[in-house]
């Protein structure tokens, strides 16, 4: 899970920006948050992205393929834990300044 948000996180940045790991627990909850300042994800994917049917592959800032079937795996081993996945992006197009995306896995703690 943290392999497939770190290979995108890292795919649709630009080179020489980085990529943050942010993890807070609580008594009963873990949140793994993996933040990045790439090119971000257009409003008309976000939606998609979990779905194994819809296309949702594009290629990286270098060209990179995808298959579009990472973020649906993902989600299934998430949820086969109890555990939740979430994600918020703002696309490079629209707001060049502050643009990137933000995955959030939120698990039971052991």
């Amino acid at each position: 899970v943290l392999n497939n948000l770190m290979t995108n996180a890292i795919k649709f940045s630009l080179p020489g920006k980085s990529v943050e790991i942010d993890l807070k627990a609580t008594d009963d909850k873990v949140a793994i948050t993996v933040i990045d300042s790439g090119i971000g994800i257009p409003a008309t994917l976000i939606g998609k992205l979990f779905d194994a049917e819809a296309k949702t592959s594009r290629k990286g800032t270098s060209g990179e393929n995808g298959t579009g079937f990472g973020l649906p795996i993902v989600k299934a081993y998430v949820e086969r834990y109890r555990g939740s996945i979430s994600v918020t992006s703002r696309p490079v197009d629209l707001d060049p300044i502050n643009h990137g995306t933000t995955f959030t896995l939120e698990l039971k703690r052991a």
